[in-house]
């Protein structure tokens, strides 16, 4: 030993002879007092971060999420500080052999306890949207406790010192830590619950926090003095340096992941910036609260199905009277039909052929290098619509059944700026759409089950009230947020109340008028319940024959005179029938009028003849946005299909009018929307043999082109086999064969579709693409129709979808009665109509009850056709349902229309 050592350990065995069993006094280190603080301030924030995104107690991302906040806050916050501040005390001016030492065992402890404190204490707090008093305090006790048990159990740890603790200083240290950990608790969740949880606000909550912890630690350390037990003979160093290395290796690892977290919301905010100039497709769903789901951000679950929507004339914009919306709109009525092709159009829309002109990333263009629309576009359209709607019902964990309906309305996204007057919202639509701007659609449903929402929490999404959310979602979508708060309120109407008559009798109100804005026609609709005609019901189930021919004698006059005749006519010139009768129509006409304009309501006249139209069936509290189709159960190898169910039909009496188009006519109560897309909604009751029709014609029209020869191929071929220009295109395919799909992001289910050309460099689409939205189908030149189409060609298809290798068209089994007489005792019995029409027993024809006189000359209708037997069918026929296509199927929107253009 050299002479060095030896004078050290002299001066060692001093120091110990002179403080061995004395109080050692101690100064603090301002540096890391701060540098303390800091750590518990950067542990504290990543907490409330992964706290922030817990949506629900159940699910396993949840469980980490709170096991994560429970090893920042007890790993980083508390014992990573604890660790530091006790670096900043110095004994006896910073003698290196009289510094704290700490035991292994104790340290490794101290870790673990307030961790395993904190979890139960993150779990009281919990993680629903209303702030729960009792839980934040008792979470926020526990973590109080969790703060002071770290504390002197650190203390614990050291091996070279006993502690003497000041009882004032202990209880004052167990009362901030309490205090401040329950004031930052409540702030936190107090800002969550009302989405305004902004970075700055988290901020605010983690100082608060860090000084809960902080401000306990050194009023602790104030009152605590250091009594010498020990004296290594070695420097202590090195325990003291490992401690903080792991307190670095933490606090750089919350660090990371508070970047990383910044980093994701700045991208998702981009994303959805990008959103906003697309055409998308977002879900509404909606709890029995009239809450919305969203993204644990506040935005919106939604996928984007193109880039941009190909505008062949300067009025051919995506709009609500668009055939393809149109297709849309049926299609969300039919999940049953469209989800068993989703994995072979995927596989299809893979295969396209790109072109020189595409982007980078390779995404499917409707558009051609000359601004042009590909080839069969339409039919593309369709098949991402169904990729995108398949892709958000992966995102949100759910069958694509469960998916809900799509709303009746395109919200254009990416301005904020309305157009100004007294114009409609869908003119105002058209006229932003016309600046380039996207399109936003939405699917609705109602969530009633407290399971299924519990299901969608665990997803890792959250339930809101809409005014809480409207301006986060407005911003990405760059909207305004008054219009995104009455959309979503609208929209959960939509999902929940009836969208049906009420059985009984109604008097209503059947305006028209030209589209400025592109060619057809548009129809005054109630601004709620846009399927439906302003009306008020009387106090009738029926009209009798009295009460007919009372009606029949204000045939086309006016509503003003209709009026003045009611109310001066006497009672002697009336019987008590009828004089009751007038004072029905007298108050339902006074009742209807302040609905609606008085210049458009008083130049209206009457149709005496009521039409017959449906009604409501099911018990008022089933929604049609909640109630499933009559195929959406289908199954679409050839095997069988729900029939329609027969519908309870109500009456109306109809007032009617055509508006000039510079008369003001839009109220509060009243809206006008495309005539055309009025008249789909007429055919999307429940029970309505038109989802049939449809059916069959996605069998006809789409399937060939899914179930084409080069997808059948590409499905079966070996992963690596399988040819794209891309790797996430690759990962998509290799799902895709598995039964799954991804996005672009390697995600389930694609956001953005890849293409490539087949092995020849030539095209590979099917030369049996058909188009699914017919152009006018008039026989007679000189008829007038609803959407203002050019004529075009009329095809009648008999090409069938591609099942297993044979070509076979959808069967449809019609249960129905049997005639009574004959040698064929299954033969379908057939009703003629007074109009020529065909119907079969139990399914309700459309426009029937109409004016048979004015139907025989306008021609048209549903179709119904005897086809062979066939075995699987028994005691049945098995019928086909033509009229897939909305020209070809008449409702009393084609009379009534018919009158007011004819009687001008």
């Amino acid at each position: 030993m050299d002479s060095h050592a030896l004078v050290k350990m002299a001066v060692n065995t001093d120091l110990f002879s002179e403080w061995n069993g004395q109080i050692v006094p101690r100064t603090f280190n301002a540096g890391l007092v701060v540098l303390s603080y800091c750590v518990s301030f950067i542990g504290s924030l990543c907490t409330l971060e992964l706290i922030n995104r817990r949506t629900s107690p159940k699910g396993l991302s949840n469980h980490l999420l709170i096991f994560s906040a429970a090893v920042t806050m007890g790993g980083i916050s508390i014992w990573s500080m604890h660790y530091v501040g006790n670096r900043a005390i110095q004994l006896l001016n910073g003698e290196n052999y009289l510094q704290i030492a700490y035991s292994s065992g104790f340290t490794a402890l101290s870790f673990f306890v307030p961790v395993i404190v904190l979890l139960p204490a993150f779990v009281a707090a919990g993680s629903n949207t209303a702030v729960s008093w009792w839980r934040v305090t008792i979470g926020g006790s526990l973590a109080g406790a969790a703060v002071c048990g770290m504390h002197y159990l650190g203390n614990n740890s050291i091996s070279n010192y006993s502690c003497i603790y000041s009882l004032p200083h202990v209880i004052g240290s167990v009362v901030i830590a309490i205090v401040a950990s329950n004031i930052a608790l409540a702030t936190f969740f107090m800002y969550r619950a009302a989405w305004t949880q902004a970075w700055w606000k988290r901020v605010i909550s983690a100082l608060l926090l860090a000084g809960g912890v902080s401000g306990m630690h050194w009023v602790a350390s104030t009152g605590t003095q250091y009594r010498l037990v020990h004296l290594k003979q070695t420097s202590n160093a090195m325990s003291r340096n490992v401690t903080a290395i792991m307190v670095i290796c933490l606090s750089v690892g919350a660090c990371l992941f508070i970047a990383a977290s910044s980093i994701y919301t700045a991208r998702m905010v981009r994303r959805y910036a990008t959103k906003a100039k697309q055409v998308t497709l977002a879900a509404g769903l909606f709890d029995k609260h009239g809450r919305v789901l969203v993204t644990r951000e506040g935005l919106l679950p939604i996928e984007t199905i193109t880039d941009s929507f190909p505008e062949r004339t300067s009025s051919d914009s995506l709009t609500e009277a668009h055939p393809l919306f149109h297709w849309m709109f049926q299609a969300s009525r039919n999940w049953g039909v469209i989800a068993p092709l989703v994995r072979n159009t995927a596989t299809h829309l893979s295969l396209l052929p790109s072109y020189s002109y595409d982007t980078i990333d390779g995404e499917i263009k409707l558009v051609n290098s000359h601004g042009e629309a590909i080839e069969k576009y339409d039919v593309v359209f369709k098949e991402m619509f169904s990729v995108a709607a398949a892709a958000l019902a992966e995102r949100l964990k759910t069958p694509m059944t469960s998916l809900g309906v799509l709303w009746d309305h395109i919200i254009p996204t990416g301005t904020s700026h309305n157009s100004r007057g007294q114009a409609s919202d869908y003119e105002k639509a058209d006229v932003r759409r016309s600046y380039g701007h996207g399109s936003l659609m939405f699917l609705v449903r109602s969530i009633d089950n407290e399971r299924d929402a519990a299901d969608f929490q665990a997803a890792g999404y959250r339930f809101a009230e809409p005014h809480q959310v409207s301006s986060i979602i407005a911003s990405s979508l760059r909207l305004k947020p008054s219009d995104v708060e009455s959309g979503l309120h609208d929209m959960a109407r939509y999902g929940r109340e009836p969208r049906e008559l009420v059985p009984g009798v109604h008097l209503g109100f059947f305006g028209v008028r030209a589209r400025v804005s592109s060619q057809g026609f548009e129809v005054l609709v109630r601004s709620t319940t846009r399927n439906m005609l302003p009306s008020v019901m009387l106090p009738l189930e029926r009209l009798d024959s009295e009460q007919l021919d009372f009606l029949a004698r204000f045939d086309r006059t006016s509503t003003t005179a209709m009026l003045r005749m009611l109310q001066n006519v006497t009672g002697n010139k009336l019987t008590a029938r009828q004089n009751a009768f007038s004072n029905m129509l007298v108050d339902a006409l006074t009742s209807l009028r302040g609905q609606l304009e008085p210049g458009v309501f008083d130049q209206a006249m009457l149709i005496c003849k009521p039409i017959e139209l449906p009604c409501m069936t099911a018990s008022p509290g089933s929604s049609h946005g909640s109630r499933p189709s009559v195929v959406s159960d289908s199954k679409m190898d050839g095997g069988e299909s729900a029939a329609p169910i027969p519908m309870q039909m109500c009456q109306m009496i109809c007032l009617r009018t055509v508006i000039p188009i510079h008369q003001p006519a839009v109220t509060p109560s009243v809206n006008f929307i495309p005539l055309n897309f009025f008249k789909l909604h007429q055919l999307m009751f429940t029970g309505s043999a038109y989802h049939l029709a449809f059916s069959r014609g996605v069998h006809r029209d789409i399937a060939p082109v899914v179930n084409s020869t080069e997808v059948a191929v590409a499905l079966h071929k070996p992963n690596g086999d399988v040819r794209c220009p891309k790797a996430r295109a690759k990962r998509f395919l290799k799902r895709t064969l598995k039964g799954g799909t991804v996005d672009g992001d390697g995600n389930p289910v694609p956001t953005s579709l890849y293409r490539t050309k087949t092995s020849d460099g030539t095209s590979n689409r099917s030369s049996s693409t058909l188009k699914l939205w017919p152009g006018r189908h008039s026989t007679d030149q000189g008829d007038v129709t609803m959407n203002g189409a050019e004529p075009g060609d009329r095809h009648v298809g008999n090409s069938a979808a591609g099942f297993g290798g044979i070509m076979v068209s959808q069967e449809v089994t019609v249960q129905v009665g049997t005639e009574s007489s004959g040698d064929d005792k299954n033969a379908t019995t057939v009703v003629h109509s007074a109009n020529g029409l065909h119907s079969v027993a139990g399914i309700p024809l459309i426009g029937e009850a109409s004016s048979p006189a004015l139907l025989e000359a306008l021609g048209g209708g549903i179709e119904l056709k005897n086809m062979q037997h066939s075995v699987g069918h028994m005691g049945s026929k098995v019928i086909s349902s033509r009229g897939d296509k909305l020209g070809d199927v008449r409702t009393y929107v084609d009379d009534l229309f018919a009158i007011c253009i004819g009687e001008r």
